[in-house]
């Protein structure tokens, strides 16, 4: 299936359990925020293009990996999600 940026770029929708454990992740870590800022930034523009189809997670969903970046402190990333219209919804959040 074939989907257009919006021009401002995709809704990010966040379940409440994924939100609390953003927060939660923010308190451990205080410079997940910014990883993670800069993370649902690049999902706006791009949710469309990354990430590799997983069935697992239901139809349509995708997975997209960060890679690890010790120096700044960066965790690996699993979100998994799903594009639906002009909105992202986030089905899966790992960081290890």
């Amino acid at each position: 299936m074939r989907f257009a940026r919006p021009p401002t770029g995709f809704k990010i929708r966040l379940t409440p359990t994924i939100s609390a454990y953003v927060e939660s992740e923010k308190a451990n870590n205080p410079k997940f925020g910014r990883f993670w800022d800069d993370l649902v930034e690049h999902l706006k523009i791009v949710a469309h293009r990354i990430g590799v189809p997983e069935p697992r997670l239901g139809t349509g969903c995708r997975l997209f990996v960060t890679g690890p970046d010790p120096e700044s402190g960066q965790p690996r990333i699993f979100v998994g999600y799903l594009v639906m219209g002009e909105t992202v919804y986030i089905r899966l959040l790992t960081v290890s």
